[in-house]
């Protein structure tokens, strides 16, 4: 019994810190990570019952699957007890002998009870009737019965669907788009599409599986499928686009299919005329990923129920095998398979149907994804994805099993080494959005003479990161806004310094710096702070557009993705960490002349740049960090991205097989770009 009331313990994930006052996030997800491999070599790795699935599967692939899933079941758990360790330690000045941590018994408890007690942490565990993990799937099932009755109830609005039609193809409106993350968020990514394998009831009754299978049947030409990310819809070099490995290749547009599946920024009929304009094909995935009842939606044919009862009879089979041999399987490889066999019947309906032999997708992270790319290596087409943003760790969540990866350079090989990717094929190309470098150049120009007719005589850009109020968030809103108010005020007290903003999530940014609204109204009336907030989700603007008006660039280290741009783009660059990353490399070397850990020191460093750079050899010179990320430097890694995609397509239109075509872009590449440049993973 206890002896005190409880209390719930507050925490904000990224406040977390260890004695030397390094924010733990990082040490944390990596912690993730190696508990889910030790889990994965003792209890993925010699599974009777996966091995039974895998011989119709890659059991790499299968395995990363369930990494990914215990990751995201044991998550929480792992940042709780790193969270009572710190606050036993920091809050109640507590004896580490007496931090103890109650938790419900469950599958992994043995290996969370030694990762605790590695931690000084005694390890109590209890039983309950119904495990809270069994609970979220006996939810899941209401949800998916729920959403049959409604479809039911909903028939008499069955005609406000509109069929997919051969004439609609060839008119070009038949389109398809993928989803994405940085904005990435699986539960927000995978609710339209459920609603696809959930109610389509009205779909079915009007015959429309029946029509998309007439129709797709008939339309045998191979098509590149890419997955809409959520940035503006635009052909326009000078702003961010999903298309940027597009817009410079020889790819025919007709062969081109972008889909849709995203609710929380659905297609709209401004977006479809863009794509008609530009002859590229468009879908949505669901009713709920589109605005216009005029734009296309795609549900399953009967395809999809069949293979769906194929292998849930499978692991049926396989499961009772190994009841037969005394074998037991606990529920969690049943379900989670289950969910694995609807996912991946409904990507092979989808590819087989409307003939996709290459998809580009750069969330391939999630455990969807992962019978997303198993269903389309049946098809025998080939996923694509690329590396978008700076990574200085390895965790669970950025594994990858794509047959090919467009990377920056070979310093990030080692993050897919580190998190069991299964990537086939790894082809450095450079910054993938470095054409953008020269487009903007003249928009630079403009904003930098705008600040400078205002008597400004230095500008410094600020690149912030996303930021939330939630307990698993690593930078608050009240962190922000106070780097906002800093800077804002240092800029009001100094009439020759000119301040450029560039939020990457606009859509929220006043939202989150509403505490400091007054203050930004006065800082954009005084005509020397600019915020480059345009941008109906993330901003459309590309990062460097901001860095070339500038004299100096001010991101933060725990990112490190537009920072990495505005070097490219051959400005200053320095880093501000006040999450205090210690265990970053570039501390041995970059303290006070590219990385600061306070705003005070940061802006002192600045001050003195401004009176004297030559005082200051090495500030802002990112070239030993940046070593290795691109060894392009020339403006054209989406011309390479665009080609290497093109020779695929050349071979597939040949009737090659995904195995000569791969053959083919690779030797391709290598005797043109080198082959250093192209990596044979497995």
């Amino acid at each position: 019994m206890l002896r005190i009331e409880p209390v719930l313990a507050e925490f904000i994930l990224g406040e977390i810190r260890d004695e030397r006052g390094e924010s733990r996030f990082i040490k944390i997800w990596e912690d993730l990570r190696d508990i889910c491999f030790e889990i994965s070599n003792n209890e993925f790795a010699a599974n009777t019952f996966l091995k039974g699935i895998s011989k119709k599967f890659d059991f790499r692939k299968i395995v990363l699957f369930f990494e990914k899933i215990l990751s995201e079941q044991i998550n929480d758990k792992v940042v709780f007890i790193n969270t009572a360790k710190w606050h036993a330690e920091n809050k109640v000045n507590s004896d580490k002998k007496s931090v103890v941590f109650f938790f419900e018994k469950n599958l992994w408890s043995d290996y969370l009870s030694r990762y605790m007690q590695s931690l000084n942490i005694k390890p109590v565990e209890y039983w309950t009737m119904i495990s809270s993990s069994y609970l979220t799937y006996i939810e899941r099932g209401g949800n998916i019965l729920f959403s049959k009755i409604k479809s039911l109830l909903n028939i008499s609005n069955t005609n406000r669907s509109k069929e997919i039609t051969k004439e609609s193809i060839s008119k070009n409106t038949f389109t398809v788009i993928p989803a994405c993350r940085e904005s990435f968020s699986e539960e927000g990514l995978r609710t339209s599409r459920n609603d696809n394998l959930r109610g389509f009831t009205n779909d079915r009754i009007s015959n429309i599986k029946e029509k998309n299978a007439e129709v797709v049947s008939n339309t045998r030409v191979p098509l590149i499928a890419a997955w809409y990310t959520g940035k503006t819809v635009t052909f326009d070099l000078k702003k961010r686009s999903d298309f940027f490995w597009f817009l410079k290749s020889e790819i025919p547009h007709e062969q081109v299919l972008v889909y849709f599946d995203r609710k929380d920024i659905p297609v709209t009929e401004e977006m479809a005329g863009i794509l008609k304009r530009e002859e590229v094909k468009f879908l949505a995935l669901s009713r709920s990923a589109t605005t216009s009842k005029d734009i296309l939606v795609w549900s399953p044919t009967a395809k999809y129920k069949k293979l769906k009862t194929s292998l849930f009879w499978l692991i049926f089979k396989t499961y009772l095998l190994n009841v037969i041999r005394l074998r037991i399987t606990p529920f969690f490889f049943i379900i989670n398979m289950l969910y694995f066999a609807r996912q991946y019947a409904y990507w092979h309906d989808f590819f087989g149907s409307t003939n996709v032999k290459i998809n580009i997708n750069p969330a391939d992270l999630f455990k969807s994804n992962i019978p997303m790319i198993l269903a389309l290596d049946e098809n025998r087409g080939v996923n694509i994805s690329y590396h978008w943003s700076n990574l200085d760790f390895s965790s669970t969540a950025m594994s990858n099993c794509s047959d090919v990866m467009f990377s920056f350079g070979p310093a990030y090989k080692w993050v897919w080494e580190a998190n069991h990717s299964a990537i086939d094929n790894l082809i450095y190309c450079g910054y993938i959005t470095d054409y953008s470098f020269k487009e903007v150049k003249e928009n630079s120009l403009i904003i930098r003479k705008q600040l400078l007719d205002r008597g400004v005589k230095f500008i410094l850009c600020y690149f912030d990161e996303n930021s939330m109020d939630d307990r698993m968030a690593v930078i608050t809103n009240e962190r922000s806004a106070g780097i906002y108010k800093y800077l804002i005020e240092k800029m009001l007290q100094d009439e020759t310094l000119g301040l450029i903003f560039k939020p990457g999530y606009p859509k929220t940014l006043y939202q989150r710096l509403s505490s400091i609204a007054d203050l930004i109204d006065k800082a954009k009336t005084s005509g020397r702070c600019i915020f480059m907030d345009k941008g109906s989700y993330v901003t459309e603007r590309y990062p460097t557009e901001a860095a070339q008006a500038a004299d100096l660039c001010v991101g933060l280290l725990l990112s490190g993705t537009v920072t990495l741009e505005s070097y490219l783009s051959g400005l200053p660059v320095i880093f501000l960490d006040l999450e205090k990353l210690y265990s970053n490399p570039v501390y041995e070397w970059g303290k006070g002349k590219i990385v600061f850990d306070s705003l005070d020191d940061l802006f002192s460093a600045i001050q003195k740049y401004r009176k004297n750079p030559q005082s200051m050899p090495g500030f802002g010179d990112l070239s030993s960090w940046a070593k290795g990320k691109d060894l392009f430097k020339d403006g054209n890694a989406s011309l390479r991205m665009g080609q290497y995609i093109n020779w695929l397509l050349e071979m597939f239109n040949q009737g090659k097989t995904r195995e000569e075509a791969i053959e083919y872009a690779n030797q391709r590449y290598a005797e043109l770009w080198g082959k250093e440049n192209v990596v044979k993973w497995h």
